[in-house]
């Protein structure tokens, strides 16, 4: 499987990764219909053979003769639902692993079932004290990386 790139406007283009990973590129010059196609290409050959997880870092360590081919990157901002959804997975992941149901788990943290399904889901978001009681309950701590 490879990178898809989706331009969005003159500015901003979508980056769906192999790994289900998608980010929202935002360029400082508005990028001209009659290069896009080639933007699209080019950006997904850098994903293909650079990315490893982090863009801030993949985009530092490219050739300044690569970086000048795109022009100045100004925000790279993981897609909000995509998100939701991986940390939903592993959430559920990990809940598994353990042998708990959902209701077993949702009881341990003191929420709702129906919330933590939606939760798993990527349908639902939750805040940081509830995150960490998640983790917490299934012997994880939260971590940015």
């Amino acid at each position: 499987m490879k990178t898809k790139v989706t331009y969005l406007d003159p500015r901003h283009f979508q980056v769906d990764t192999p790994t289900g990973e998608r980010f929202v590129l935002t360029f400082e010059r508005m990028i001209p219909m009659s290069e896009v196609e080639a933007m699209c290409e080019e950006l997904a050959d850098v994903f293909d053979s650079r990315f490893e997880g982090n863009v801030q870092s993949m985009w530092r360590k490219l050739p300044q003769a690569e970086r000048n081919q795109f022009g100045k990157v100004l925000c790279v901002l993981p897609d909000k639902m995509s998100e939701r959804e991986r940390i939903g997975r592993r959430i559920r992941e990990l809940r598994e692993e353990r042998g708990l149901l959902g209701k077993e788990l949702a009881e341990l943290v003191g929420i709702d079932p129906a919330n933590l399904s939606r939760l798993e889901k990527g349908k639902y978001s939750v805040g940081l004290d509830i995150l960490c009681r998640i983790a917490g309950a299934l012997g994880k701590k939260v971590m940015i990386n």
